[in-house]
């Protein structure tokens, strides 16, 4: 989750995705659903093979880990009520931090759709499940809810640059054009209401005090 953490998503989907087929072809399926898991945090391709140890394997958490996989992975727009109830499923089975995130998300696709009285509930539940879970965080959790209106690709380029670094240096990491870079930015700056760099830091404050 290292990648993850610092805001490289695509590295870290790739991490995780390789130690994932390596515990499959291990059969350590246990480990393979933990890794796919984080997987589906980082917006990874994990629900269906998720689904596959579910109904292959013993135990009602996968089967929840499925849940969740597959609510994350849902339609664009993702389905809040769907989400919504991924995240009490979590909760019923004592995984508050999946439970916290799938109630973030759909806080923030109720919001995407104007319902901000469901989503404050959401974010309610969210911030209470997240108490539970001893200071451990996901991506998922530590970035400003106005950032899910991103696309994945506007958030990493975000992310780095709210860390400080050039757009030349994200260019050269991310093997993208400097113009593309810039794009993707100004496109993030009218998504979060900012106008420079500067403000990025300051939205992404948290996010960044937790990585």
């Amino acid at each position: 989750m290292s990648q993850g953490a610092k805001g490289r998503l695509a590295e870290a989907r790739a991490e995780l995705t390789a130690a994932a087929a390596r515990a499959r072809t291990a059969g350590h399926h246990a480990a393979e659903a933990l890794l796919l898991t984080d997987l589906a945090r980082l917006g990874g391709r994990a629900a269906d093979r998720l689904a596959e140890l579910a109904r292959t394997g013993d135990g009602d958490l996968i089967a929840v880990r499925a849940r969740f996989a597959a609510a994350m992975a849902g339609p664009n727009p993702q389905d809040p009520q769907e989400l919504l109830a991924a995240a009490h499923a979590c909760r019923d089975l004592g995984a508050d931090l999946l439970a916290a995130q799938a109630a973030t998300t759909a806080a923030a696709a109720f919001r995407r759709t104007g319902r901000t009285r469901s989503a404050a509930a959401a974010t309610q539940l969210a911030e209470a499940w997240s108490r539970c879970t001893e200071g451990a965080r996901t991506p998922g959790l530590t970035e400003p809810a106005a950032a899910a209106a991103l696309t994945d690709r506007e958030k990493e380029i975000a992310l780095l640059a709210a860390d400080g670094i050039t757009s030349q240096t994200i260019a050269d990491q991310l093997i993208l054009s400097v113009r593309t870079v810039e794009n993707r930015l100004q496109r993030t700056y009218a998504k979060l209401g900012v106008s420079r760099r500067a403000e990025l830091t300051e939205v992404f404050g948290r996010a960044a005090a937790a990585r």
